[in-house]
């Protein structure tokens, strides 16, 4: 029997049963026809789908970000480990920006 099928399968109840569910409510407690509360259901659906993408747009910001910090902390260390292999006088060195 196929697996990916049947968790497909159980992914679109889900979201049947979670599409009704905001349907009957819209309906129901908020009084819309049925147009309305669809209209309603959409507009929400693309609403947290636009939160998602500029979350998703900010952590790529930071991730560059921390990518460029790491790459200078590597250097660092390399640097660090090759002072340390060929036996330099760290101490007279000056360290600058």
């Amino acid at each position: 029997m196929d697996t990916s099928n049947k968790s497909e399968n159980r992914v679109q109840a889900y979201l049947s049963d979670s599409v009704y569910k905001a349907f009957r409510e819209y309906y129901d407690t908020e009084g819309l026809n049925e147009s309305k509360a669809m209209e309603k259901i959409l507009s929400d659906f693309l609403l947290k789908k636009n939160q998602r993408c500029s979350i998703a747009n900010n952590y790529q910001g930071k991730m560059k970000y921390l990518e460029s910090r790491l790459s200078k902390v590597e250097a660092i260390i390399k640097t660090k480990d090759y002072l340390d292999r060929e036996k330099v006088n760290t101490n007279s060195l000056k360290v600058t920006n």
